[in-house]
């Protein structure tokens, strides 16, 4: 049994065929018309704040006035009435702000391609994009969520699929109602968000912030997985703030500068990145054929460590001047003493042997000596053994080639 349409305005809806975070996506028809629509109505949180509410009034109104073959067309916004509530049962709350747009048949880019797409129909993707994106850029709005659910495929009765941009200032209303003199609370999906949407610095958005989101889209496509892979969502972040993409591995031929197209999509700094989606769409067609990808399997995937600076490099393999070495031995107090100096008992006369303490000051070598006899004098009186073995002084270091002993180390 076919449960009753449920009024809304000139519209009938039938059922829910989606329901994300944010919103609900219910088919419908024009009871007037009988052209097939489908309804968004925002169930988050923010959409029953009065704040949300004009943001998004605004945004849509705006949205509605692009005119574009490669962008959803708008039919009617507003909210959900109290008649509305009570044919759903509670399904539609009352006050929740709606979206009615034309209705795609054949659902979303995530599902269009059930493998790796040809060169041809990626390439027309893309273009079909930026088409897009350029001619909402030119009128000032930047759609700041582009992902493959976020492009509707329509069949036009069997024949080839249409893309179509949709959800045009939806992300841009969450957005105004936290926005602050700097930053905004973010809203979007981080794998194929721009940095500086990650930071929230809505200052620096611009046509350049979608073109990010297309690379991350096109190296999706292009390799069948994300461009930094199956991640945490905390690592995600960092990563898309941080770090460059990893290797480019195409599943499909593409061309030689395809890669270097991507890599300029995907720059950290927008400034290093198109300027225009007429830029990027030049480029696209300025490339040559396609040619078949580096056969192999895959390499691992490197470790990540911190580049070390320039400066710790060792340009010069030479081993260490002598020189150097005997100086730092006269700064450590290590220095070979002349041969006038007192030896330990068994060392040959006049062989010169390694000290570790200070040279005297002129004019007190009688006390140090009288010290250092009070320190081996046992309570006898007469004088112990060295603690220390008189083969092996304290200290002992490798025989070093030096010069004679300057008198400066002497103190």
């Amino acid at each position: 049994m076919t449960s009753p349409a449920i009024p809304l305005g000139p519209f009938r809806l039938d059922r829910c065929i989606g329901r994300g975070g944010m919103a609900e996506v219910w088919s419908g028809v024009h009871a007037a018309q009988g052209v097939p629509v489908a309804v968004k109505v925002m169930t988050g949180g923010p959409a029953r704040e009065a704040s949300f509410r004009a943001a998004f009034g605004s945004e849509v109104q705006a949205v509605a006035s692009l005119d574009h073959p490669g962008i959803v067309l708008v039919l009617d916004h507003g909210e959900i009435g109290a008649e509305t509530e009570e044919a759903s049962r509670g399904l539609l709350s009352a006050g929740s702000p709606m979206l009615a747009m034309e209705l795609a048949d054949r659902g979303t880019l995530a599902g269009l391609f059930p493998g790796p797409p040809a060169w041809s129909d990626l390439r027309h993707v893309l273009l079909t994009l930026l088409d897009a994106l350029a001619h909402a850029h030119a009128r000032g709005v930047v759609h700041r969520d582009l992902k493959p659910s976020n492009i509707l495929v329509f069949g036009d009765g069997g024949g080839a699929p249409r893309l179509k941009l949709a959800d045009f200032g939806l992300a841009q209303a969450s957005e105004l109602q936290t926005r602050d003199d700097s930053t905004e609370v973010i809203c979007g999906t981080p794998t194929f968000m721009a940095p500086e949407q990650l930071r929230g610095h809505w200052r620096d958005y611009g046509p350049w912030t979608d073109l990010y989101g297309l690379g991350c889209l096109a190296w999706t496509l292009a390799t069948g997985k994300g461009l930094f892979g199956n991640v945490s969502f905390i690592e995600l972040i960092r990563l898309q703030l941080e770090e460059k993409p990893a290797q480019f591995r195409p599943l499909l031929p593409v061309p030689k500068g395809f890669e270097g197209w991507l890599r300029r999509l995907l720059e950290k700094e927008p400034l290093r990145r198109f300027v225009r989606a007429a830029d990027a769409m030049q480029a696209l067609c300025d490339l040559g054929e396609p040619v078949d990808p580096p056969a192999g399997p895959e390499p691992s995937s490197p470790r990540r460590s911190p580049p070390l600076p320039a400066t710790w490099a060792r340009r010069d393999p030479s081993p260490p001047s002598m020189k150097l070495v005997g100086a730092g031995l006269g700064l450590t107090g290590c220095a070979r003493s002349p041969s006038s100096a007192a030896a330990p008992s068994g060392t040959p006369s006049g062989a010169p042997w390694p000290r570790c303490m200070p040279p005297a000051r002129r004019g007190s070598s009688s006390s140090t000596e009288s010290r250092a006899t009070a320190r081996h004098t046992s309570p006898s009186g007469s004088p112990s053994a060295p603690t220390r073995s008189a083969a092996r002084p304290p200290c002992a270091l490798p025989t070093v080639p030096t010069r004679a002993p300057s008198t400066a180390c002497r103190g």
